[in-house]
């Protein structure tokens, strides 16, 4: 996208491009692990919440899982 500036050493340029490679991965990387724990922690929580509802109703789910 850029013009190399003919001072600038080959390998150097490498390793912009492997470190920006990199930096794309890990952001990558990152941004899924984010994503994932964010859902898994969100239906942990809706998880807990209608467990302790149910609890707090004493509604059961259905007429097998009736404890009474």
């Amino acid at each position: 996208m850029y013009k190399t500036p003919r001072k600038m050493h080959p390998y150097l340029f490498v390793w912009i491009c492997l470190l920006t490679c990199c930096g794309v991965v890990v952001v990558v990387v990152v941004v899924v692990v984010v994503v994932v724990v964010v859902v898994v922690v969100s239906v942990v929580v809706v998880v807990v919440v209608i467990v302790v509802v149910m609890s707090i109703w004493d509604y059961p789910v259905s007429p097998r899982d009736q404890k009474f």
